[in-house]
Protein backbone atom coordinates (compact mmCIF):
# COMPACT_ATOMS: atom_id res chain seq x y z
CA UNK A 1 0.00 0.00 0.00
CA UNK A 2 1.58 3.62 -0.80
CA UNK A 3 2.39 5.98 1.94
CA UNK A 4 -0.26 8.48 2.50
CA UNK A 5 -0.21 11.53 4.64
CA UNK A 6 -2.74 9.63 6.60
CA UNK A 7 -1.20 6.45 7.14
CA UNK A 8 1.81 8.38 8.59
CA UNK A 9 0.03 10.33 10.90
CA UNK A 10 -2.29 7.70 11.90
CA UNK A 11 -0.57 7.61 15.31
CA UNK A 12 -1.59 10.48 16.22
CA UNK A 13 -4.79 11.38 14.55
CA UNK A 14 -6.72 10.98 17.52
CA UNK A 15 -4.30 14.34 19.19
CA UNK A 16 -5.02 15.68 15.97
CA UNK A 17 -8.71 15.71 16.25
CA UNK A 18 -8.20 17.17 19.90
CA UNK A 19 -6.06 20.36 18.59
CA UNK A 20 -9.18 20.33 15.93
CA UNK A 21 -11.64 21.00 18.89
CA UNK A 22 -9.00 23.41 20.60
CA UNK A 23 -9.48 25.52 17.28
CA UNK A 24 -12.90 25.16 16.63
CA UNK A 25 -13.88 26.04 20.36
CA UNK A 26 -10.83 29.24 21.18
CA UNK A 27 -10.81 30.41 17.70
CA UNK A 28 -12.85 30.01 14.73
CA UNK A 29 -16.63 29.31 15.64
CA UNK A 30 -17.33 32.96 17.37
CA UNK A 31 -20.29 34.32 17.14
CA UNK A 32 -21.68 37.78 15.35
CA UNK A 33 -19.79 40.21 12.91
CA UNK A 34 -16.80 37.75 12.87
CA UNK A 35 -18.53 34.85 12.50
CA UNK A 36 -18.25 34.45 8.57
CA UNK A 37 -14.76 35.70 8.19
CA UNK A 38 -13.59 33.03 10.80
CA UNK A 39 -15.71 30.15 9.69
CA UNK A 40 -13.71 30.79 6.14
CA UNK A 41 -10.68 30.93 7.43
CA UNK A 42 -11.23 28.10 9.44
CA UNK A 43 -12.24 26.06 6.30
CA UNK A 44 -9.03 27.19 4.63
CA UNK A 45 -6.42 25.73 6.84
CA UNK A 46 -4.40 22.92 5.17
CA UNK A 47 -2.89 19.35 6.21
CA UNK A 48 -1.75 21.09 9.82
CA UNK A 49 1.74 18.96 9.01
CA UNK A 50 2.83 21.67 12.01
CA UNK A 51 0.94 20.72 14.42
CA UNK A 52 1.35 16.91 13.88
CA UNK A 53 5.11 17.11 13.56
CA UNK A 54 5.29 18.25 17.35
CA UNK A 55 2.72 15.43 18.42
CA UNK A 56 4.72 13.07 16.43
CA UNK A 57 8.12 14.54 17.87
CA UNK A 58 6.01 13.97 21.30
CA UNK A 59 5.82 10.17 21.47
CA UNK A 60 9.17 9.68 19.61
CA UNK A 61 10.63 11.50 22.95
CA UNK A 62 8.53 9.82 25.32
CA UNK A 63 4.82 10.40 24.57
CA UNK A 64 2.27 13.34 24.11
CA UNK A 65 1.46 15.26 27.40
CA UNK A 66 -1.78 17.66 28.22
CA UNK A 67 0.17 21.16 27.17
CA UNK A 68 0.94 19.14 23.71
CA UNK A 69 -2.70 19.64 22.01
CA UNK A 70 -3.01 23.81 22.85
CA UNK A 71 0.81 24.70 21.86
CA UNK A 72 0.29 22.14 18.78
CA UNK A 73 -3.23 24.31 18.03
CA UNK A 74 -1.31 27.89 18.67
CA UNK A 75 1.45 26.59 16.35
CA UNK A 76 -1.40 26.39 13.56
CA UNK A 77 -2.96 29.30 14.67
CA UNK A 78 0.26 31.62 14.09
CA UNK A 79 0.74 29.72 10.35
CA UNK A 80 -2.67 30.51 9.68
CA UNK A 81 -2.25 33.78 10.39
CA UNK A 82 1.21 34.07 8.14
CA UNK A 83 -0.71 32.31 5.05
CA UNK A 84 -3.48 35.17 5.66
CA UNK A 85 -0.26 38.42 5.56
CA UNK A 86 1.26 35.66 2.49
CA UNK A 87 -1.93 36.28 0.30
CA UNK A 88 -2.44 39.91 0.88
CA UNK A 89 1.34 40.55 -0.07
CA UNK A 90 0.81 38.24 -3.44
CA UNK A 91 -2.82 39.30 -4.29
CA UNK A 92 -3.74 35.36 -4.09
CA UNK A 93 -7.31 34.39 -5.12
CA UNK A 94 -7.25 31.03 -4.18
CA UNK A 95 -5.93 28.84 -1.42
CA UNK A 96 -7.55 25.23 -0.62
CA UNK A 97 -9.84 25.67 -3.44
CA UNK A 98 -11.43 28.21 -2.40
CA UNK A 99 -11.23 32.09 -2.47
CA UNK A 100 -8.53 33.60 -0.11
CA UNK A 101 -9.80 36.01 2.99
CA UNK A 102 -8.28 38.92 0.93
CA UNK A 103 -10.39 37.92 -2.28
CA UNK A 104 -13.25 37.41 0.07
CA UNK A 105 -13.31 40.43 2.81
CA UNK A 106 -10.96 42.69 1.23
CA UNK A 107 -6.76 43.57 2.00
CA UNK A 108 -7.69 45.55 5.26
CA UNK A 109 -9.75 42.91 6.81
CA UNK A 110 -7.50 40.34 6.19
CA UNK A 111 -4.53 42.34 7.57
CA UNK A 112 -6.33 42.65 11.09
CA UNK A 113 -7.81 39.28 10.63
CA UNK A 114 -4.22 37.85 10.54
CA UNK A 115 -3.10 40.60 13.31
CA UNK A 116 -5.82 38.88 15.66
CA UNK A 117 -4.74 35.51 14.85
CA UNK A 118 -1.72 36.69 16.45
CA UNK A 119 -2.44 38.60 19.25
CA UNK A 120 -5.20 35.66 20.63
CA UNK A 121 -2.15 33.34 20.06
CA UNK A 122 -0.13 35.25 22.85
CA UNK A 123 -3.09 36.09 24.93
CA UNK A 124 -3.96 32.26 25.43
CA UNK A 125 0.13 31.62 25.51
CA UNK A 126 -0.48 33.99 28.99
CA UNK A 127 -2.79 31.84 30.72
CA UNK A 128 -1.01 28.53 29.88
CA UNK A 129 1.75 29.90 32.81
CA UNK A 130 4.75 28.53 30.42
CA UNK A 131 7.44 30.39 29.94
CA UNK A 132 9.57 29.13 28.07
CA UNK A 133 7.08 28.12 25.49
CA UNK A 134 5.88 31.78 25.39
CA UNK A 135 9.53 33.02 24.73
CA UNK A 136 9.95 30.87 22.13
CA UNK A 137 7.02 31.61 20.17
CA UNK A 138 7.69 35.53 20.58
CA UNK A 139 11.26 34.33 19.23
CA UNK A 140 9.72 32.53 16.30
CA UNK A 141 7.01 35.48 15.47
CA UNK A 142 10.13 37.91 15.03
CA UNK A 143 12.05 35.49 12.84
CA UNK A 144 9.19 34.91 10.51
CA UNK A 145 8.34 38.63 10.33
CA UNK A 146 12.21 39.21 9.72
CA UNK A 147 12.24 36.82 7.11
CA UNK A 148 9.42 37.50 5.31
CA UNK A 149 10.48 41.40 5.24
CA UNK A 150 13.80 40.46 4.15
CA UNK A 151 12.20 38.47 0.62
CA UNK A 152 9.79 41.34 0.56
CA UNK A 153 13.01 43.95 0.35
CA UNK A 154 14.82 41.99 -2.05
CA UNK A 155 12.29 41.47 -5.06
CA UNK A 156 13.18 41.66 -8.27
CA UNK A 157 17.18 41.37 -7.04
CA UNK A 158 18.31 38.84 -8.94
CA UNK A 159 21.94 39.13 -7.25
CA UNK A 160 20.36 37.22 -4.34
CA UNK A 161 22.78 34.37 -3.51
CA UNK A 162 21.52 30.40 -2.48
CA UNK A 163 23.25 31.73 0.73
CA UNK A 164 21.19 34.87 1.15
CA UNK A 165 17.83 32.59 -0.31
CA UNK A 166 18.33 30.02 2.58
CA UNK A 167 18.90 32.45 4.99
CA UNK A 168 15.40 33.77 4.07
CA UNK A 169 13.62 30.61 4.21
CA UNK A 170 15.23 29.61 7.67
CA UNK A 171 13.14 32.50 8.81
CA UNK A 172 10.26 32.63 7.32
CA UNK A 173 9.05 29.19 6.99
CA UNK A 174 11.51 26.87 8.81
CA UNK A 175 10.78 28.58 11.88
CA UNK A 176 7.61 27.14 12.71
CA UNK A 177 8.91 23.71 12.04
CA UNK A 178 11.78 23.86 14.58
CA UNK A 179 9.72 25.63 16.84
CA UNK A 180 7.25 22.30 16.32
CA UNK A 181 10.13 19.79 16.72
CA UNK A 182 11.94 21.73 19.84
CA UNK A 183 8.67 21.96 21.75
CA UNK A 184 7.67 18.10 21.25
CA UNK A 185 10.41 17.12 22.35
CA UNK A 186 10.11 19.95 25.70
CA UNK A 187 6.70 19.05 26.16
CA UNK A 188 7.69 15.66 26.64
CA UNK A 189 10.10 16.30 28.66
CA UNK A 190 13.43 15.44 26.58
CA UNK A 191 16.84 16.42 27.19
CA UNK A 192 18.50 19.20 26.10
CA UNK A 193 20.26 17.78 23.67
CA UNK A 194 17.48 15.59 21.92
CA UNK A 195 15.20 18.95 21.97
CA UNK A 196 18.23 20.36 19.92
CA UNK A 197 18.24 17.52 17.63
CA UNK A 198 14.46 17.68 17.07
CA UNK A 199 14.82 21.90 16.50
CA UNK A 200 17.47 20.91 13.67
CA UNK A 201 15.42 18.42 12.28
CA UNK A 202 12.41 21.01 11.99
CA UNK A 203 14.47 23.76 10.55
CA UNK A 204 15.95 21.05 7.95
CA UNK A 205 12.58 20.06 7.12
CA UNK A 206 10.58 23.47 6.91
CA UNK A 207 13.43 24.44 4.32
CA UNK A 208 12.96 21.46 2.23
CA UNK A 209 9.30 21.89 2.25
CA UNK A 210 9.72 25.60 1.25
CA UNK A 211 11.94 24.75 -1.60
CA UNK A 212 9.52 22.14 -2.99
CA UNK A 213 6.70 25.01 -2.42
CA UNK A 214 9.24 27.26 -4.86
CA UNK A 215 9.07 24.58 -7.28
CA UNK A 216 5.14 23.99 -7.22
CA UNK A 217 4.78 27.67 -7.39
CA UNK A 218 6.58 27.57 -10.79
CA UNK A 219 5.96 23.77 -11.94
CA UNK A 220 2.73 22.98 -10.51
CA UNK A 221 -0.93 22.80 -11.54
CA UNK A 222 -3.51 25.00 -9.64
CA UNK A 223 -5.94 22.34 -10.08
CA UNK A 224 -3.97 19.55 -8.04
CA UNK A 225 -2.34 22.55 -5.77
CA UNK A 226 -5.28 24.18 -5.18
CA UNK A 227 -4.17 27.50 -4.96
CA UNK A 228 -2.87 30.59 -6.62
CA UNK A 229 0.76 29.66 -8.54
CA UNK A 230 3.36 31.47 -10.38
CA UNK A 231 2.75 34.65 -7.89
CA UNK A 232 6.34 34.21 -6.83
CA UNK A 233 6.89 35.68 -10.30
CA UNK A 234 4.47 37.82 -10.69
CA UNK A 235 5.46 39.33 -7.77
CA UNK A 236 9.41 38.81 -8.14
CA UNK A 237 10.20 37.19 -5.42
CA UNK A 238 13.82 35.32 -5.98
CA UNK A 239 13.93 31.65 -4.88
CA UNK A 240 16.03 28.67 -5.43
CA UNK A 241 14.90 27.92 -9.14
CA UNK A 242 15.41 31.83 -10.24
CA UNK A 243 18.85 31.74 -8.70
CA UNK A 244 19.86 28.60 -10.60
CA UNK A 245 18.59 30.32 -13.47
CA UNK A 246 20.67 33.90 -13.49
CA UNK A 247 23.55 31.74 -12.25
CA UNK A 248 23.41 29.43 -15.78
CA UNK A 249 24.42 32.73 -17.64
CA UNK A 250 22.82 33.31 -20.77
CA UNK A 251 19.45 31.37 -20.07
CA UNK A 252 18.98 33.80 -17.25
CA UNK A 253 18.94 36.86 -19.31
CA UNK A 254 15.02 36.57 -20.08
CA UNK A 255 14.40 36.18 -16.24
CA UNK A 256 16.78 39.20 -15.70
CA UNK A 257 15.23 41.70 -18.02
CA UNK A 258 12.04 41.46 -16.78
CA UNK A 259 12.72 41.35 -13.20
CA UNK A 260 14.56 44.68 -14.12
CA UNK A 261 11.90 46.70 -14.78
CA UNK A 262 11.01 45.89 -11.25
CA UNK A 263 7.61 45.77 -11.82
CA UNK A 264 4.10 43.23 -11.14
CA UNK A 265 4.85 40.74 -14.28
CA UNK A 266 1.85 39.76 -16.46
CA UNK A 267 0.38 36.27 -17.05
CA UNK A 268 2.24 35.88 -20.38
CA UNK A 269 5.61 37.01 -19.13
CA UNK A 270 4.78 34.51 -15.57
CA UNK A 271 4.42 31.66 -18.12
CA UNK A 272 7.33 32.16 -20.60
CA UNK A 273 9.85 32.29 -17.41
CA UNK A 274 7.93 29.27 -15.81
CA UNK A 275 8.78 27.41 -19.28
CA UNK A 276 11.93 28.48 -18.81
CA UNK A 277 13.08 27.06 -15.22
CA UNK A 278 11.33 24.02 -16.02
CA UNK A 279 13.22 23.61 -19.31
CA UNK A 280 16.73 24.87 -18.41
CA UNK A 281 16.83 22.41 -15.16
CA UNK A 282 16.69 24.76 -12.59
CA UNK A 283 13.43 23.33 -10.90
CA UNK A 284 15.58 19.88 -10.86
CA UNK A 285 18.58 21.69 -9.66
CA UNK A 286 16.42 23.30 -7.04
CA UNK A 287 14.50 19.91 -5.96
CA UNK A 288 17.90 18.10 -5.58
CA UNK A 289 18.77 20.69 -3.00
CA UNK A 290 15.43 20.24 -1.19
CA UNK A 291 16.25 16.38 -1.09
CA UNK A 292 19.69 16.71 0.17
CA UNK A 293 18.60 18.90 2.82
CA UNK A 294 15.56 16.85 3.51
CA UNK A 295 18.30 13.92 4.29
CA UNK A 296 20.21 16.32 6.31
CA UNK A 297 16.95 16.17 8.37
CA UNK A 298 16.91 12.68 9.09
CA UNK A 299 20.38 12.54 10.14
CA UNK A 300 19.08 14.82 13.01
CA UNK A 301 16.64 12.19 14.46
CA UNK A 302 19.84 9.49 14.92
CA UNK A 303 20.29 10.27 18.77
CA UNK A 304 16.59 9.42 19.10
CA UNK A 305 15.50 5.60 19.95
CA UNK A 306 14.20 3.47 17.50
CA UNK A 307 10.25 3.28 17.26
CA UNK A 308 7.07 3.85 15.51
CA UNK A 309 6.62 7.13 16.02
CA UNK A 310 10.58 7.91 14.81
CA UNK A 311 9.78 5.50 11.70
CA UNK A 312 6.73 8.28 11.20
CA UNK A 313 8.58 11.01 11.13
CA UNK A 314 10.89 9.80 8.52
CA UNK A 315 8.34 9.10 6.62
CA UNK A 316 6.62 12.44 6.63
CA UNK A 317 10.48 13.68 5.89
CA UNK A 318 9.74 11.66 2.43
CA UNK A 319 6.41 13.03 1.91
CA UNK A 320 7.50 16.56 2.25
CA UNK A 321 9.62 16.26 -1.32
CA UNK A 322 6.78 14.07 -2.87
CA UNK A 323 3.96 16.60 -3.10
CA UNK A 324 2.35 18.75 -5.17
CA UNK A 325 -0.08 21.09 -3.02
Amino acid sequence: MPMTLTSVLAPVQSSLDEVETYLREEFFSRDGVFSGILSHVGSLRGKMIRPALMLLVGRACGGIRPGHIPVAALVEVMHTATLIHDDVLDDAVLRRRAETINQKYGNEASVLLGDLLFAQTFVLLSRMNLPEVSERFSEAAELICEGELHHILRKFQVDLTEADYLKIVEGKTATLFSLSGGLGAHLAEASDEIIQCCEKFGRSLGVAFQIIDDCIDVIGNEGDSGKSLGMDLTKGKVTLPVIRLVEMGTEGETLQNLFGQCNDLGKEDVGRLRRLLDESGAVDYARGMANQIAQEAKGHLDPLPDSPDKDALLSLTDLVLDRSA
